[in-house]
């Protein structure tokens, strides 16, 4: 038997051992009895709770570090002064502001009478369905070429700003 296997699988690691013509698993001998199966569920509890444990370690700890960092209590991410001071140089708080703006490519109108107010601080958000011409105010807006004709006014804290200060002011 071990010949037919090693010319059909090469492999003398599963030769049989055996010398009587048949060969027998240990489970099929009459009598034989397995033994008991081990009891891991100490094993499982322990690693839930080791588990648990670390996580409450590990929030305590963002905790801690997050109650030390914010020690001074505004509830803001503290950079060093001169960090504050390098970001604020050139920085000069501006209101946009348009009125009446339009968009209109081939004869049809994409953008009609459009206004709106941003302040220093403000986060504008811009709603509608699919295609009602949201990317379009937006390019607009950013003073991007479009293939159509734009019209309207863009302020910027009260005063029409020429192109070039306006790339610099938005972005």
């Amino acid at each position: 038997m071990n010949d037919l296997i090693m010319t059909m699988f090469g492999d003398p690691a599963i030769f049989l051992n055996c010398h009587s013509g048949e060969c027998v698993h240990y489970t099929q001998v009459p009598g034989f009895k397995r033994p008991p199966r081990p009891d891991y569920t100490l094993a499982i509890i322990l690693s839930i709770a080791g588990v648990f444990l670390f996580l409450i370690g590990l929030g305590l700890g963002v905790w801690y570090l997050a109650k030390k960092s914010n020690s001074s209590g505004d509830g803001y991410i503290a950079l060093p002064d001169d960090e504050a001071a390098k970001l604020m140089a050139e920085h000069i708080p501006a209101t946009l502001m348009f009125k009446n703006m339009g968009y209109t490519v081939g004869g049809k109108d994409v953008l009609k009478q459009v206004s709106g107010l941003v302040k220093p601080g403000q986060v504008m958000a811009i709603m509608g369905a699919s295609g009602a011409g949201k990317t379009s105010l937006l390019d607009i807006l950013a003073r991007r070429n479009k293939s159509g004709t734009v019209h309207g006014h863009i302020y910027v804290n009260g005063k029409t700003i020429s192109h070039h200060e306006y790339k610099r002011v938005v972005g």
